[in-house]
């Protein structure tokens, strides 16, 4: 008797708390806003990209240039792809979305960029990047507050590994 009244207990707690309930539905709303992101990198649109960001978000580059708010991600965004990913086209990879509250995730993906243009004009054949998102839920929208994008250098050791 004691198992069954656990039982409807954890069901019922399953089917009432909005964060264990809405968490398919919010993972799946989360991998679009990642799938959103790589079609509008690869349209090269600033606009759409920051449709996709909180007006006060921050953005670190791989680079390690710190863009914060609107005005200074439009700037850096729309002048890398005016002139570094011009021609670049872009893969998501793998994603992992984490849930840290119920209108909070982490999303942590790969971003693969064939053939782009550094500033000094050097043609690079592409990279390997893995890119953190914190994302929060706004009237009911994921959109990004932070972004981070990490160059993945294979032939780099983890110590830790070792």
């Amino acid at each position: 008797m004691n198992k069954i009244v656990v039982g409807l207990v954890m069901l019922a707690m399953t089917v009432t708390n909005p964060a264990i309930a809405n968490t398919a539905n919010d993972e799946q709303a989360v991998r679009k806003v990642i799938a959103d992101y790589g079609d509008a990198w690869n349209k090269h649109d600033p606009d759409a990209i920051l449709a996709l960001f909180t007006d006060d978000a921050d953005w670190v580059n791989v680079a390690g240039s710190w863009w914060h708010g609107q005005a200074e991600h439009r700037r850096g965004t729309t002048w890398v792809h005016e002139h570094v990913f011009k021609n670049a086209h872009g893969h998501i990879g793998a994603v992992v979305v984490r849930f840290s509250t119920q209108d909070t995730a982490v999303a942590i993906f790969t971003h693969d960029v064939e053939n782009f243009v550094l500033p000094d004009g050097t043609r690079n054949p592409g990279g390997n990047h893995r890119l953190s998102f914190f994302l929060v839920k706004h009237e009911g929208r994921w959109l990004i507050t932070s972004g981070q994008n990490t160059e993945i250098k294979p032939e780099a050791l983890d110590p830790s590994k070792q």
